[in-house]
């Protein structure tokens, strides 16, 4: 069973399928455990697929993050509704202040800071939840590796290559500064 579990999952394509997989695979060997079973064996190759779940899961957020950047005009941000605000500012705590503003509300960043941030928070939640019924280890500090790659490695990366790409006029570039110091 776990080399055909191995196997399968080295040729997995998808964060999502190899989750779902992982959950199955829980399930089987809490049954299995509830009968008596031993299923170590069954629970290290779990843990062993959370590098590669990882590894599919920071390839998504990468893809996100650029379509990101790329479609993003670089233009302050216009809220025009209260539950805009909610979603787009106060959820990611990106006010300076503890007063609701009129609206329109003009943002000083624009769209691609709280898609980042969503794209940010649905890794964390992504993480976490992949360890959830898992083996013993610290889930924090696990998460807050995978975490750092992700703004490290690929955040980081596409966030300079945006900057010196060479195709932003001078408005765009003080936009992504602008952008920059909000998600810092």
């Amino acid at each position: 069973m776990t080399s055909v579990l191995e196997n399968n999952f080295s040729r997995m394509d998808t964060a999502s399928h190899l989750f779902l997989i992982k959950d199955y695979v829980t399930l089987l060997g809490a049954t299995l455990r509830r009968y008596g079973y031993q299923v170590t064996p069954l629970l290290e190759v779990l843990d062993n697929s959370r590098d590669k779940y990882h590894e599919l899961l920071l390839e998504e957020c990468q893809k996100q993050i650029t379509d990101v950047l790329g479609n993003d005009t670089y233009e302050k941000m216009v809220m025009r509704k209260e539950y805009e605000y909610n979603m787009n500012v106060l959820s990611f705590h990106l006010q300076t202040t503890d007063i609701m503003p009129a609206f329109p509300y003009i943002a000083p960043f624009s769209t691609s800071v709280p898609d980042v941030c969503h794209i940010v928070r649905s890794f964390i939640e992504d993480s976490v939840s992949y360890f959830s019924y898992g083996g013993h280890m610290n889930v924090y500090d696990v998460s807050r590796k995978y975490l750092d790659k992700l703004l490290i490695d690929v955040l980081n990366e596409a966030l300079l290559k945006t900057t010196y790409s060479g195709t932003t006029g001078v408005s765009q570039a003080m936009q992504i500064a602008a952008n920059l110091s909000v998600l810092e």
